[in-house]
Parts: structure tokens; sequence; C-alpha cells
């Protein structure tokens, strides 16, 4: 690996943290608002996987507990609410929503970055690099859970800059509270110590022993937060449950850590390709002996974290998303081991990855044609559409907001002997939609999912029975696969 040039080696370096001034918080703006800018230009119009649209599920209904993560349904409700003051739909909201976490994390990170001692400079670059990796710009762009994290996660990473300049029990104490919020915003905000605690001893480089009372701060404090996150969501309404995040990962975890091939594809698909071209040089540094505590640090964390990912995810492709806090870390080696000119092309390199990740991945989407083919088959009457699939959900929420959604998935998961209500239920309220001249859709894909599972929708066959009572005109889109009802 190239030397580094005199004059870099020292911007790059640890050194005495200065006092943030006005020009620090001027330049961590400005950032945040280039990261903003990023996040809305590259915004996806697709959902990733199924965890965004069920959020949004539950926010249609009301609903703002859920038992992990306990902190992203009230984020969504505030940003929806936010939102509807510009006209944006709620998927628009959740979406900005997961833009600020990439804002707010970058404006934190370059804070932290001053507040461990790099140069204006280097911070600037650290910054540039931790804010344009591909799986943070991906998730900066989708409706997930990870986009809004990164705030935390940032706070989390000043706190840990704060305790290294100037060690002691109340900023450990500080910094154990971040993880234990973080943690309310991911659940894998309490592997946080792991990755920023050691830059205690390093920056600038202490014995292990001077981490030790801070470490133990840190862990009373985080246990504390989560052991009172229940209490504390109850004050405001929510049902949390923090054994809930550990009960989901051991119950998968003794068939997930079985399968060899699962660590071959999480180091592969949770490391190596959404944090390119950084991931790879963690490994390199350690040839160097003045690198080889920070990349020795790393590469430890990361086996942390992707031990974890194998546990929970056993070998699913989830794009580096439990690693996304990584990225400030990694953007602190590459600051230290690659001239100044280097980092530049490496943040051109990682957003030129970041911008194929996006567009690919919103190549994939299926939910414009079935939008478009539910229109056509309206002729340009108000749309209800019946949401019994995840397709029809995607599409209502991303291409038909101004649709009328009746849930009928929901309808179908109600008990057994609850399905004559149901049906009943289901046939007033399509014979009032056609009344008031709606279009009333429903799938194909709904009408299977609702009867396909009957353990899962025990009402499913008596809907299924209640819609065979309309008429139904078919669909010629190749979108859409369903039927227009019509009284009989």
């Amino acid at each position: 690996m190239s030397s580094i040039p005199e004059r870099d080696a020292a911007q790059a370096a640890p050194g005495r943290a200065p006092r943030l001034g006005p020009r620090d918080f001027g330049d961590a703006l400005l950032c945040a608002g280039a990261a903003l800018a990023l996040a809305l230009l590259l915004a996806q119009r697709t959902f990733y996987k199924i965890d965004g649209h069920l959020y949004l599920a539950h926010v249609l209904d009301g609903e703002r507990s859920y038992p992990r993560h306990f902190l992203y349904l009230p984020m969504v409700f505030a940003a929806r609410d936010a939102g509807a003051v510009f006209g944006l739909t709620l998927y628009e909201s959740a979406r900005a929503l997961s833009a600020l976490g990439l804002a707010v994390w970058t404006m934190l990170v370059h804070l932290a970055s001053r507040t461990l001692g790099l140069t204006r400079g280097a911070a600037l670059a650290a910054t540039a690099s931790a804010a344009t990796l591909p799986s943070v710009v991906f998730f900066a762009t989708v409706v997930e859970v990870h986009g809004p994290f990164l705030a935390f996660a940032g706070l989390a990473a000043l706190a840990a800059a704060a305790l290294a300049a100037r060690p002691g029990a109340g900023r450990a104490a500080v910094f154990g509270a971040a993880c234990a919020l973080a943690f309310g915003a991911h659940s894998t905000g309490a592997l946080l110590p792991a990755l920023f605690l050691p830059l205690l001893l390093l920056y600038p480089h202490r014995p292990l022993r001077a981490g030790m009372v801070p470490a133990v701060v840190t862990a009373l404090v985080l246990g504390a937060g989560v052991l009172a996150a229940p209490h504390l969501a109850a004050a405001l309404g929510l049902h949390v449950d923090p054994a809930h995040a550990a009960e989901f990962a051991t119950d998968r975890a003794g068939t997930n850590l079985a399968g060899w091939w699962r660590y071959r594809a999480t180091l592969v698909q949770e490391w190596l390709v959404p944090m390119l071209p950084l991931s790879v040089l963690a490994p390199l540094a350690l040839v160097r002996r003045t690198l080889r505590a920070q990349a020795g640090w790393l590469l430890v964390a990361a086996a942390v974290y992707l031990f974890t990912a194998v546990m929970v995810l056993g070998g699913e492709d989830e794009r580096g998303a439990y690693l996304l806090p990584f990225a400030w870390p990694l953007a602190l080696l590459a600051v230290r081991a690659l001239p100044r000119g280097a980092v530049v092309v490496v943040v051109f390199v990682q957003l030129g990855f970041a911008i194929a990740a996006v567009r690919r991945h919103e190549d994939l989407d299926r939910t414009r044609g079935h939008a478009e083919g539910a229109r056509a088959l309206a002729g340009g009457d108000a749309i209800a559409l019946l949401v019994g699939d995840e397709l029809d959900l995607q599409a209502y929420l991303l291409w038909l907001p101004e649709a009328e959604r009746v849930p009928l998935f929901e309808l179908a998961r109600l008990p057994a002997e609850a399905a004559p209500a149901a049906a009943t239920r289901l046939r007033e309220h399509v014979d009032d939609l056609l009344r008031r001249d709606r279009a009333v859709l429903v799938s194909d894909a709904a009408c299977a999912r609702i009867t396909a599972f009957p353990a899962v929708t025990p009402c499913g066959e008596a809907l299924r029975a209640a819609l065979a009572t309309y008429d139904g005109e078919r669909s010629r889109h190749p979108g859409f696969a369903g039927v227009r009802l019509r009284p009989r």
C-alpha cells in the first residue's frame, strides 16, 4: 500500500480535538443538505422486499406499535403529517424520512470527525465517503427502517467521538444512552458499542485499560435503557417488547448458524459488495503497522455484526442493512490510509456503485403495470381497490393513493366464527361503493391469497364466496390480472 504524503497524514491522523466552531456547524449543514439532495434525487419509486409496505399498512390502520424497532412507526406518523402539509403521499413522506436519516447522519458524522481531531479537509473527505457508500445511499432512497436509523447511529457516533476526545464516566453514560436510543430505532443499535467504543483507544492511541471504565458504564446505561424501553414506550401509548428482537434472532439461530454457505454468502452480500470499495481496504490496511490497530478493530467489529447477520438472516441478502454504521469508521480509515486525491476518487467510485444499485433495484418493480391496468379497467371512474395481496398494497401506496382502499386481507384474518359477519360487511361495503359509482377492483392474486392458507385467513372462503355474488368484468391489460365487480 502506498505511503501517505506527510501533509495528508498529519491532517488525517488523530490529534487534539478542536473546539467546534460556527464554521464546523456550517460545514455540517452543507454536507447534510448535499446528502439530502442526493437521496431525494435518487429516490426510488418501488418497495424493498416486504417490510416497507407492511409498516405503511400499520400506519393506514392507525397502528403505532411494533414490538421491535419501535421508534420507526411513530416517526412515520410524524412524517406523514408533516408531508401532508406539502401535498406528499404517505409513501413519499416515509421515503423522505429515510432521506432525512441520511442527512442527519452526514451532519453528525462530520461533527464527530472534527471532534476526533481531524482537520477540516480530512473531516469533509471522511464525511463524503461515509455518506456515499452504496448501501448507505440505497437505504436512504427507499421506505425502510434502516434509513431513519442512520440518524440515531450518527448521534451515537458523535457521542463516541466526544467520549474519545475527553474520556469520562459522564460521557460514557451519554454514549450508552445514545446507543439505547438507537436500539429503539433498530435493534442493531445494541451492537454500536462494539463498533464505536474502540475510538476511545485510537483517537488518540491509549492503553487498553483506559477503555475499561467507559465500557462498563456504557454497558450498564445501554442495558438499563433497553430494560426501561417498555415503560417509557407505555407512557407514549406504545406497546414494546425488547425481548422480541432477541427471540426473533434466537428462534432461527440453530438452523441459520449450521450452514457454512450462509457465512460465505453473508460476507459477500452484507460486507464486500454493499461497502465497496472500502470493504477491501480494512484487510489490506493490516499490512501497515500504523493502521493495523484501526483496521483490526474494524474487522473484529465486522465479525460480530456478520455473525449476528448470519444468525438472523441465514444467508438472505439484505444489502448491508445491518452494517450501515460501518460507513463512518471505514471512512476514517480511508482518510488515514489514502492520499486525499485517492479519497475523492473513492467517493466518486462509491457513488457510481450506489447509483447502479438503486437503478437496478428500481427496474425490478412490477407495481406500475399493476396500477396502469387497474386504471385502464376503471375507465376513468374513481377506483376502490380490494387490497388482498402485497402487489395490491404496493401499487396502492406507490401509484394509486387517490383510490379507496378496502382491506380485504385484514377481513380474511378475522376468526372463523366471524366469517358470516365479515362476508356481510364486505357485501355491504361493495354495494355502497357501487352505488357511489366506484370502480370496485379485485385482483386474482388477492382472491388466491385470502384462501391459500386457511389457518392464516379463516374467513377467506366466505369472503371469496361473497365476491362471487357479483358479475366480473375481466381486465384486458397485461399488468392487472383481475376483475371489476358489477351488480348482478
